[in-house]
C-alpha cells in the first residue's frame, strides 16, 4: 500500500514538473491579429478611436507626442515549464520561457481618425541563464 502511494506521488510530481503553465495578458482580439487583418480592419483617415476600442478593447498605452495621440494595444503570452520554478533546477534544464507579443501601434489625426497603424509580432525565448548574462553586461 505504501509503495502504491509513493509511486502515485512520484508520478504526480513528474507530471507536474514536466508540464507547463501559460500566462496571458491583453485583448484576445489583439492575440488573433496579424499584419493582414490589421491592414484590413483599420482604415487610414476613416477608423475612429471608438471603433478601435470596440475592436480591441482599451489600449494598454496612451500618450501624446507633438500634439498627436498614440495608442498601443498589446497581447502577451508566456509559456514556462513548471520545473523552472524549482530553485536551481531551471539553471540546469536549459528550458526557456517562450514569450509571444502582438502590438498594434496607432497614431491619430487631430480629428480622432487613424493617421497611421503598425502591427508588430515579437517571439522570444528566455532562459534563466540568459537573465544572468543580461545582468552581468
Amino acid at each position: 500500500m505504501k509503495r502504491t502511494i509513493l509511486t502515485i506521488g512520484m508520478t504526480s510530481l513528474l507530471v507536474i514538473g514536466f508540464s507547463g503553465c501559460t500566462k496571458t495578458s491583453g485583448s484576445v482580439n489583439v492575440a488573433k491579429a496579424n499584419a493582414q487583418s490589421v491592414k484590413q480592419d483599420i482604415k487610414i483617415g476613416i477608423t475612429t478611436k471608438e471603433q478601435l476600442i470596440n475592436m480591441y478593447g482599451d489600449p494598454l498605452i496612451k500618450n501624446k507626442i507633438n500634439g498627436l495621440e498614440h495608442w498601443q494595444f498589446v497581447y502577451r503570452e508566456s509559456q514556462m515549464k513548471n520545473r523552472n520554478l524549482i530553485p536551481f533546477v531551471g539553471l540546469f534544464t536549459g528550458d526557456k520561457t517562450k514569450i509571444k507579443t502582438n502590438i498594434i501601434k496607432v497614431t491619430f489625426n487631430k480629428n480622432d481618425t487613424v493617421k497611421s497603424v503598425k502591427f508588430e509580432q515579437q517571439n522570444q525565448a528566455i532562459g534563466v541563464g540568459d537573465v544572468f548574462k543580461m545582468k552581468m553586461k
